[in-house]
C-alpha cells in the first residue's frame, strides 16, 4: 500500500463539475478560475497516484495505469520533495491555449479521478464489513450505517445506535491495526481502544471511574473474560446484569482460593491486586457496602 500522504486539499474543483466525483484528496487543486491546475505527483513506483517523469528535453511526462500525456516542461513549474513534486501547470501557454491540448489533460485528469473513485467506494465497502464483523466479534449492539475513508487504511463509522468507531489497518487486506470505540459524537477521547500486539490482543477501557487494560491470545478469547465483557457494557452505556454476576463470580471464586499464606510472596500480592482491581470494576454497578456484603464469608481454601 502507498506510504506517502497525500496532500489533503479542502477546495478541490471538478473537471467539468462532473456529477459523479466527489470532493477528494486525490492530489490535484483545479482547474481554479484562471484555469491553472496543481497536481501532486510521484516518481515510479507511484502506487496508484500520478506518476511523473522529466525526459532530457526538460518535459514533463504524466501517467497513469497505461495512460500517459507529456506537457512541455515551460508550461509547468515543478517543485520537487524527496517523495512527490508539486506541479502547477501555467494556463497562459501556446500550449494550453489549444483545445485539444486542454481536452487531453482532461480526460487524463477525469480517467483517474473516476479510477480512483470505485477504488475508494470498494475500500470503504471492504472496511465497512471489516467493522462489522469486529463489532460482532466482541459483542457490540448495533450496525454500521454510514463509513468514510479519512486517509490510506483508515476509516471511521457510525453505528444505528449512536456509536462511533475508527479503524486502523497495516494495509488494506489486514483485518484491522487497531479499532477505537466512542460512546457517542461529543466523546473526544476514545472509550474503547482494541489493538493488536506482538503478544496478541490488547484492549484498553476508559471508565468514569478509571481505566483498565486485558490482553488475550485472541479477540475471542479476549471477550470471553467476564472482565472484558462487564467493561464494555460499562464503557458503552449497555451494562447487563449477567455480565455483573459473571464478573462478581470471578471475584468470589478469586477470594476464596486466594491463599492467605505468604509462602510464594509473588502470587500473594498479585492475587491481592486482582481482587483490589475487580473490586474497583465492580464500583461502577454496586455500592461498596453491598458489594462488601456480597463477598463477606467467603473462606479461602485451605
Amino acid at each position: 500500500m502507498d506510504n506517502h500522504t497525500v496532500v489533503s486539499f479542502e477546495n478541490f474543483l471538478l473537471l467539468k463539475e462532473s456529477k459523479t466525483l466527489g470532493k477528494m484528496d486525490l492530489g490535484i487543486i483545479g482547474p481554479l478560475a484562471n484555469w491553472s491546475m496543481k497536481l501532486q505527483a510521484y516518481p515510479a513506483p507511484n502506487n496508484g497516484m500520478i506518476g511523473y517523469a522529466i525526459d532530457e528535453e526538460e518535459n514533463l511526462e504524466l501517467s497513469y495505469l497505461d495512460k500517459k500525456l507529456k506537457i512541455p516542461g515551460k508550461c509547468c513549474d515543478v517543485k520537487k520533495t524527496p517523495n512527490f513534486a508539486s506541479i502547477e501547470i501555467k494556463p497562459y501557454t501556446s500550449w494550453f491555449s489549444k483545445e485539444e491540448n486542454r481536452e487531453m489533460l482532461e480526460n487524463f485528469i477525469e480517467d483517474y479521478l473516476n479510477d480512483r473513485t470505485h477504488q475508494k467506494v470498494d475500500e470503504v465497502s471492504s472496511a465497512k464489513s471489516d467493522i462489522q464483523i469486529i463489532l460482532d466479534s466482541i459483542g457490540v449492539n448495533g450496525n454500521v450505517t454510514n463509513c468514510r475513508k479519512i486517509s490510506d487504511c483508515f476509516y471511521e463509522a457510525d453505528l444505528d445506535n449512536g456509536l462511533q468507531v475508527e479503524i486502523k489497518k497495516s494495509n488494506e487486506n489486514d483485518l484491522f491495526k487497531n479499532l477505537k470505540i466512542y460512546k457517542d459524537s461529543n466523546s473526544k477521547f476514545a472509550d474503547v481502544k482494541l489493538k493488536r500486539s506482538g503478544v496478541g490482543q490488547y484492549i484498553e477501557f476508559r471508565c468514569p471511574g478509571g481505566s483498565y487494560s486485558e490482553t488475550g491470545d485472541s479477540i475471542s478469547s479476549l471477550f470471553k473474560m467476564p472482565t472484558t465483557k462487564y467493561l464494555m457494557g460499562v464503557c458503552l452505556g449497555s451494562i447487563e446484569k449477567d455480565k455483573e454476576a459473571d464478573l462478581l463470580s470471578h471475584l468470589q471464586k478469586l477470594i476464596k482460593y486466594h491463599s492467605k499464606e505468604k509462602t510464594n510472596v509473588n502470587k500473594y500480592e498479585m492475587e491481592k491486586e486482582e481482587i483490589q482491581r475487580l473490586k474497583d470494576m465492580l464500583s461502577h454497578t454496586l455500592k461498596t457496602s453491598d458489594l462488601e456484603e456480597m463477598i463477606r464469608g467467603i473462606s479461602p481454601e485451605k
